[in-house]
């Protein structure tokens, strides 16, 4: 449910086969701000919080821990504190919901812990302050630590799960797999109708774009040398614009005698491509 992590990509962080996520300027400067959003908790609500600089484990379920950001003095309950810029964000909180990862976030932490509600403290955009109350449930702990469970088993036993499409899963795959070596491998027969899905796929992507464009075209003559249209509920922009770019080969044939070496960025990648074997 984690849209920035899919389980084939949290799979092989936990297996070891990609390392672990280790941060951006986003997550330090949200960790800066945590102890801004506690204070401003604690001013909204008049309670006071505490950190718990510890890794927490509950026996009955071996495999989950939490590290809490704070925990509520005189209350069963913990406090989750996040920033965000995020508009999908901002838009579910303004809607008076928070987004599922942090629910379940915080649904694990309570099953962890044992306590009885989990408090969320959202700095929106450094202009905004919103909080949030989650009761303890027993039915969606339940359904959780279930989807953990299972989850965990592919990890013991290395079995990956399923492969989808995303982009997290994508970057892991390329991370798996950096290089490649002289090598044909026959795939056999057992994945030949990811072939035949990948070409069908794409012959109707071919299509869409045509009929896209089709559209496009359709809609410029209509609009002629005007700028903007409008039609019912659609606005369309055709706009002039100016763009700049370096031309590089140009450049070096004017300045033949300057190095151009330090002033290409070399990069290693592999590069997939999908054509059919004639020769079958």
């Amino acid at each position: 449910m984690d849209e920035w992590k899919s389980p084939f990509a949290l799979w092989a962080e936990k297996t070891g086969r990609v390392p672990p996520f280790g941060g951006n300027l986003t997550t330090k400067v949200g960790g800066y701000l945590e102890d801004l959003v506690a204070k401003l908790y604690e001013e909204e609500t008049g309670k006071t919080v505490r950190r718990k600089n510890a890794t927490l484990v509950n026996d009955a379920y071996p495999f989950a821990c939490a590290n809490l950001d704070r925990v509520v003095v005189g209350e069963s309950a913990l406090l989750e504190i996040k920033t965000t810029n995020s508009f999908p964000v901002m838009r579910t909180l303004r809607g008076g919901e928070f987004p599922d990862r942090w629910l379940c976030q915080m649904t694990h932490y309570l099953a962890v812990t044992g306590m009885e509600r989990a408090y969320l403290a959202v700095l929106v955009a450094c202009r905004e302050f919103v909080t949030f109350t989650l009761e303890r449930n027993e039915e969606e702990i339940d359904a959780l630590m279930d989807a953990e469970r299972r989850f965990w088993a592919l990890v013991e036993t290395d079995t990956a799960p399923g492969l989808d499409g995303s982009e997290s899963t994508s970057e892991a795959v390329k991370a798996m797999w950096p290089d490649a070596r002289e090598e044909t491998k026959d795939l056999g027969r057992f994945i030949a109708v990811e072939f035949e899905e990948l070409a069908r796929f794409k012959a109707e992507r071919k299509l869409m774009d045509e009929r896209i464009s089709t559209a496009e075209n359709r809609i410029k003559a209509a609009m002629g040398d005007a700028e903007a249209a409008t039609c019912g509920r659609w606005k369309a922009t055709w706009k002039t614009q100016t763009r700049r770019t370096f031309q590089p080969k140009e450049f070096a044939a004017a300045h033949r005698g300057l190095d151009m070496a330090p002033w290409y960025k070399e990069t290693t990648s592999r590069v997939f491509r999908v054509s059919e074997n004639k020769e079958d």
